[in-house]
């Protein structure tokens, strides 16, 4: 079974690029920015760390799930 260059084995356009994007983001900038962690932690309390890693996954959840993002091709 051959598949076009511009689909993922299971025909879905972009599968590679947002695990690409995903893996940057967790392995890539996620030990570089612990110093930040710990500098918010100290400055602000862990609870507001945590509410601002909540707000960011809520507007990254939002923004994946706007039509006008899933329509979008490259």
């Amino acid at each position: 079974m051959r598949f076009s260059s511009s689909f993922g084995p299971r025909g879905s356009p972009g599968r590679g690029r947002v695990t690409s994007v995903t893996t940057l983001c967790a392995l890539g900038l996620g030990p570089l920015l612990f110093p930040l962690v710990g500098l918010v932690a100290a400055a602000w309390g862990t609870g507001a760390f945590f509410a601002l890693c909540g707000a960011l996954c809520l507007l990254a959840a939002a923004t994946g799930l706007s039509p006008v993002l899933r329509g979008v091709g490259l």
